[in-house]
């Protein structure tokens, strides 16, 4: 949980997913099978999320690809999906149109935000807060004041930059 870019609440845990890791993954995240041993399974975890998220607005980078985990968890364990949030991908797309790349290293690494420990979730959770508050100065800066307003800000920005690869549906 952040507040004005500064870490003030954590929620952290690795999940057992019942099966082995695929490789690529292994290699992605540094994250062993031997590390989720006897850790919690998305059952017993998934509520307890839930609640600690409550009404917040989510951040991630790329949301769509993490959300698509969640909802689909959520639909079989009978957990409301309600959630809103927010992508630093799609954004960082349309205010920072000259970048080429847009991973979450390089959009970090743009805004002077260090290194950090990259594909595991609650690293990318602080950098991603952290960008988000970036992203939240340049669109107060364009008269944007809510969530509600940054999906037709995107849409205008995206058609000034003729970037129509870019989609906003990621942003909610």
């Amino acid at each position: 949980r952040m507040k004005q870019g500064v870490e003030i609440e954590r929620f952290q845990t690795f999940v057992d997913p019942k099966r082995k890791l695929h490789p690529l993954a292994v290699k992605l995240t540094g994250i062993t099978d031997d590390m989720l041993r006897g850790a919690p399974t998305i059952d017993e975890i998934l509520p307890k999320f839930r609640e600690f998220v409550g009404d917040s607005v989510l951040v991630a980078h790329n949301a769509e690809f993490d959300a698509n985990f969640v909802r689909r968890a959520c639909e079989e364990l009978g957990i409301q999906w309600d959630m809103t949030y927010v992508d630093t991908m799609v954004i960082s797309q349309c205010l920072m149109p000259k970048m080429g790349k847009y991973k979450l290293d390089v959009v970090a690494k743009a805004f002077g935000l260090g290194n950090f420990n990259h594909h595991r979730a609650a690293d990318d959770a602080v950098i991603c807060g952290m960008i988000m508050e970036k992203f939240c100065q340049k669109l107060q800066e364009q008269g944007i004041q809510s969530v509600q307003q940054i999906n037709a800000a995107m849409a205008q920005l995206r058609t000034q930059h003729r970037a129509d690869n870019r989609h906003a549906q990621h942003i909610i």
